[in-house]
């Protein structure tokens, strides 16, 4: 177990750096080109050797081959771009290289397939999650194509094929079959295409569309290879990027140049394919005859391709862009902590100057036992020297805790009109009050009496630790004291209130009675002035007492 977990951990290189390619594959594919498109074109795959010999055509099927470089005119007749693919069919034999270029992905597990076992690939693969490395393998793509034209006007096409990696990804290939894949992945997406490509073939825009369909296949598989790389690569390394997680450190920023320059590379080889795609399919739609069905799909074909060019530069922008701003907080997050670390120096300056300058002032000439009351007059030079120092320490730290505090709480209107008065009142009363005693205590102990000054520094500390009890607690009463006693007399005026209410019903009640015995005595026209009221009562029935509205006239 030992000796894989060291192995995985030596295997774990650094990002793959374009610097130190070397060329691991190379072929050379010969397609006969069907004018009509009524058949499939004739494609063999070949080593430069068999190419030079003239071996027979292989029709769909892959031979392995020996590993070459290309010749040097061949390389120094080589162009990108626009104007390399238009020499194609405006330049007579023999006509310059057009270069399409494209990266691959593989599967690295299984390439190690056959050296190393299941457990130490799903080891290697975790350690490499964990340091921020991805296991994913890609090698770069060179496709070199010429057109020639025979006598007899059969139009064939040659390409050569060179895939180039970095060191590292080159010895962890040991699968043979693998050499081939990136060709073998370009011929089946090619074939796709012609499906689509053949019947619209005629012989004014053959050696165009031909030219179309090989960087429309390449454009394809770049826009593959880009989601693998965003899915695979990107997304796992994005927490080396993170400022919540990591700080700018050399590591990370090596890792942040090797991305960026590989990005960049990215950037302008889309950039590059797009464009020169794009205008190929101009060429072919301006040759179409507009009077032919075909041109309808080949609208459709040429939406298809440039959505699928918006996206390559979508995607391009996004890592680029994801990159760019993960730089610039991790580069704030930094110039934050340095901003920290002066402040910090700072403080402890101001702590070790006024030692410094207290040992000058006493300089002690004497032994330690020996000193007697001088220690004190030493400690209270520091101290004296100290206080101010620790009263700036404390109105910096507070200072910039409240700054962080109030960027969230300063929007409210009970913080600013209530709160924050409170708080800094509170907070500079007890910093004077402190400093003041410890100033005090020291001055009457250096000037005048020793013990006198310790009693007074004895009682003060004991006084503002006293007042750190009582003042909120004062606070509190002060602020709730008069609610508590409005709260205390609301309710006994209405328990008050409750008790009187039956005495004011029965006394309404009684005025209602007498209203009606008066209203009754007058309408029977009897004079009730001689008459006591008691008499009057007990001589009226129950039902007289009442008045009845309905028996009086007008």
């Amino acid at each position: 177990m030992d000796s894989l977990i060291f192995r995985a951990l030596m295997g774990l290189s650094f990002p793959q750096d374009s610097r130190e390619e070397v060329q691991s594959e190379s072929s050379v594919i010969k397609i006969q080109i069907d004018p009509v498109g009524s058949s499939e074109d004739m494609i063999c795959v070949e080593s430069l050797e068999q190419s030079q010999r003239g071996i027979d055509r292989i029709v769909g099927r892959f031979v392995p081959k020996n590993k070459f470089k290309s010749p040097p005119e061949i390389v120094e007749n080589s162009a990108t771009g626009f104007r390399a693919a238009t020499r194609q069919w405006r330049d007579a034999n023999p006509r310059p290289w057009c270069i399409l270029e494209g990266y691959h992905i593989f599967d690295s597990g299984l390439s190690k397939s056959t050296i190393v076992s299941k457990a130490f690939r799903y080891m290697k693969k975790e350690l490499a999650e964990i340091s921020g490395q991805s296991d994913l393998l890609w090698r770069r793509t060179v496709r070199r194509l010429q057109l020639e034209s025979d006598h007899d006007g059969v139009l064939r096409a040659l390409i050569v094929c060179e895939t180039y990696s970095a060191k590292s990804v080159a010895t962890k290939i040991r699968n043979n079959s693998l050499l081939l894949a990136p060709t073998k992945r370009f011929l089946t997406e090619f074939r796709q295409l012609g499906e689509i490509y053949r019947p619209r073939r005629t012989s004014r825009n053959l050696e165009q569309i031909f030219q179309l369909q090989l960087h429309h296949a390449n454009l394809n598989l770049f826009s593959d290879f880009l989601q693998s790389f965003a899915t695979d690569y990107a997304a796992p390394r994005m927490f080396m990027f993170d400022s919540r997680e990591v700080e700018l450190r050399r590591w990370n920023l090596k890792a942040i140049m090797t991305d960026s320059h590989l990005y960049r590379q990215f950037s302008s080889l889309g950039a590059e394919l797009t464009t020169t795609t794009e205008s190929l399919l101009d060429i072919v739609l301006a040759l179409e005859d507009s009077a032919r069905q075909d041109v309808t799909e080949l609208t459709v074909l040429g939406a298809e391709i440039r959505g699928c060019s918006k996206d390559i530069m979508t995607r391009l922008s996004r890592l680029s862009d994801d990159l760019d701003h993960n730089l610039q907080l991790l580069r704030l997050s930094k110039d934050m902590n340095q901003s920290g670390n002066v402040q910090m120096l700072t403080l402890l300056a101001t702590i070790f100057l006024p030692l410094s300058l207290s040992a000058g002032v006493l300089s002690m000439q004497s032994r330690f036992k020996d000193l007697g009351d001088l220690l004190y007059d030493f400690f209270g030079v520091v101290v004296l020297l100290g206080a101010g120092v620790a009263l700036l320490v404390t109105v910096m730290l507070l200072f910039s805790s409240m700054k962080e505090l109030e960027s969230r709480l300063f929007k409210y209107h009970w913080y600013k009109a209530i709160l924050r008065p409170v708080i800094l009142l509170t907070i500079s009363g007890i910093t004077f009050t402190l400093g003041a005693l410890v100033l005090a205590s020291f001055l009457v102990g250096m000037f005048k009496d020793v013990v006198l000054g310790a009693k007074i520094l004895g009682y003060g500390i004991a006084a503002a630790i006293g007042a750190l009890v009582v003042i909120p607690y004062g606070t509190l009463l002060v602020f709730w004291f008069p609610n508590l006693w409005e709260f205390g007399g609301s309710k006994k005026k209405k328990q008050s209130d409750v008790k009187s209410e039956p005495k004011g019903k029965e006394a309404a009640a009684d005025g209602s009675q007498e209203a009606g015995v008066t209203i009754q005595a007058d309408l029977n026209g009897v004079d009730d002035s001689s008459t006591p009221p008691a008499a009057r009562a007990g001589d009226e029935s129950p039902e007289k007492s009442i008045p009845n509205v309905t028996e009086v006239g007008p």
